[in-house]
């Protein structure tokens, strides 16, 4: 049942008020979030925003509910946390740096005086601004800068009031800040999310900013031209030891495309960045630290897919399927991708197909968990793929072949094996063609490697195609 917040004469913030708050937040946030999607325009029109912010909110909100407290300083640190490990897209790594400030300024207080949650907000907006390379005004971020500067008023309810007024006015006008909305005819959904979500701090109730054209007419206007830089590169570095300024790393990340946004919490650092090139990318943030969790998207496939369901499509080889557990299912790409760049994805039901890697996929297919998400699958995958070697062996009346090296007996089959994958963590595969009782624990224990056992039909096609 929608509400109005019992804030008029309340002059101190709570913890259990922070979280009933964030809670009529998510429920706004959810009930308007396609709709923001659909107004995307700016920095790319992807389509993404409202579930981008939503997945991020959802994540704080988790994050409370796991560590309930009544004190409101370390809600505030918890949310923040939550909300950076769980930050998706551009618009979810700035309000997890909202977030961030807010904790920043107000987290040694068990509750918040009407002039800390001034300076909070004052706060959260400063590093908000920050984690962003290139701020750009009409965006989310102007709302940051507009809360804190009517956060006014003789109790909560008033200071409340005062900022969703003042933040509904400054989404009316962000086409007039941007070229792009106007363009379009809408608001910036980012602008419109943030004001959503504050709004319902106040009234679950609370209505969408007016738009200036229907929604619907900004898909049919999207052009793959419009996004210069493709690939939506994301990743979740912790522990973060702090060993570089971040300042210098947004400035190496801009090298590399546009979007970037850098999030720091704690001992987790949360990195955005859209670019042409993922593999260098790639490169460069498993040096700044272990990489727990990451995705990388292509926008162009999220431009076509604009008004069904959430699509994140994974680059395969469809000589893989058999070898991918059933429950997981994939779709072609567009033709646009890079064929050696692993993406990210959901299930599919209508088209299964398996991935480039051999090592990768028989990897998904040993460690697949069928009580999580594809997505999170795909992140523990992504964590450990830099260390991955893939390996064909098979055995036949003459003896072993190990990748295109022939061997009379299986110690030098071993021997030769060892010698290929090093110190790095492998990914056997075996081909069936004779009895294999036995043999493939053997070769565990010998290799210390992970072994799967594929049918003749599919082992044949992973010798022509063994990937290292």
């Amino acid at each position: 049942m929608s509400h109005a917040a019992k804030t008029v004469g309340i002059t101190r913030i709570t913890a259990g008020e922070f979280t009933k708050w964030l809670g009529r937040a998510l429920t706004v946030l959810r009930r308007e979030v396609e709709r923001i999607d659909r107004i995307n325009v700016f920095p790319v029109p992807d389509g993404d925003t409202g579930h981008n912010m939503l997945g991020t909110l959802e994540a704080a909100v988790q994050a409370i509910l796991r560590t309930p407290s009544h004190h409101l300083g370390h809600q505030v640190r918890v949310a923040a946390e939550g909300a950076v490990m769980g930050a998706r897209g551009n618009s979810g790594t700035i309000l997890s740096q909202f977030l961030v400030g807010l904790a920043q300024s107000g987290g040694d207080k068990e509750e918040w005086s009407l002039s800390d949650f001034r300076q909070a907000l004052a706060h959260a907006a400063d590093v908000a601004y920050q984690g962003v390379y290139q701020p750009v005004e009409g965006t989310m971020l102007t709302i940051t800068r507009t809360l804190a500067q009517n956060a006014y008023g003789d109790d909560v309810g008033q200071i409340l009031a005062n900022m969703v007024k003042a933040a509904h006015d400054a989404v009316l006008r962000t086409p007039s800040m941007l070229p792009a909305l106007r363009d379009q005819g809408v608001v910036d959904a980012g602008a419109e999310g943030l004001y959503l979500i504050v709004a319902a701090f106040a009234n679950e109730n609370v209505q969408p900013v007016n738009l200036v054209a229907s929604p619907e007419a900004v898909s049919a206007t999207r052009r793959l031209d419009d996004i210069p830089y493709p690939y939506d590169t994301e990743a979740l570095i912790s522990p973060w030891h702090q060993n570089q300024a971040l300042s210098e790393i947004r400035s190496q990340l801009a090298s590399w495309g546009d979007s970037v946004v850098v999030s720091e919490m704690g001992s987790s650092l949360k990195v955005h960045v859209h670019t042409t090139n993922p593999a260098d990318l790639t490169r460069f943030l498993f040096a700044l630290g272990p990489v727990v969790q990451m995705e990388i998207l292509d926008m162009r496939h999220q431009m076509h897919t604009l008004g069904r369901p959430e699509r994140r499509p994974v680059v395969m080889d469809p000589a893989w399927g058999p070898v991918m557990p059933i429950a997981v299912d994939l779709v072609e790409p567009c033709s646009a991708m890079e064929p050696d760049v692993l993406w990210v994805g959901q299930d599919y039901k209508d088209s299964p197909r398996g991935l480039a890697s051999p090592a990768l996929a028989c990897q998904l297919f040993v460690d697949y968990n069928e009580d999580q998400s594809w997505e999170d699958n795909l992140k523990v995958l992504l964590a450990s793929s830099r260390t991955m070697v893939s390996l064909s062996v098979a055995k036949d009346h003459n003896g072993y072949q190990v990748g295109d090296l022939a061997m009379a007996n299986r110690d030098q089959a071993v021997l030769a094996a060892k010698a290929v994958v090093g110190v790095r963590r492998m990914v056997t595969l075996y081909v069936s063609l004779d009895d294999w009782d036995g043999e493939a624990e053997w070769w565990q224990t010998q290799l210390d490697a992970e072994v799967v056992n594929l049918p003749a039909e599919v082992a044949r096609r992973v010798m022509e195609i063994v990937a290292q």
